[in-house]
């Protein structure tokens, strides 16, 4: 992996990077990563954290993102009863 695709968009962001390419605030990516949903890297304390691109792109997390886009609530854990369907 390089260090940029073939359209020369980084593939490691940073913060505000990540911020850009999702369209979401930094407050709402700072919640994928403490819920464990987005990795994320921080090669030394106070270092820049290191998100991936592909990361982003990838379920969960752009699936919780378009979710937040229509509906404007971040939901990190969906129910899975919620998608079964009803017996009556």
């Amino acid at each position: 992996m390089g260090f940029f695709d073939s359209f020369g968009v980084p593939d490691i962001l940073n913060l505000a990077q990540a911020q850009k390419h999702t369209g979401v605030s930094d407050t709402t990516l700072m919640r994928l990563i403490r819920a464990d949903l987005l990795p994320v890297q921080q090669v030394a304390p106070y270092a820049p954290l290191e998100i991936k691109r592909v990361d982003l792109d990838a379920e969960p997390v752009a699936g919780i993102i378009k979710h937040l886009k229509s509906t404007g609530r971040l939901v990190l854990y969906r129910d899975p009863s919620a998608e079964q369907t009803h017996l009556f």
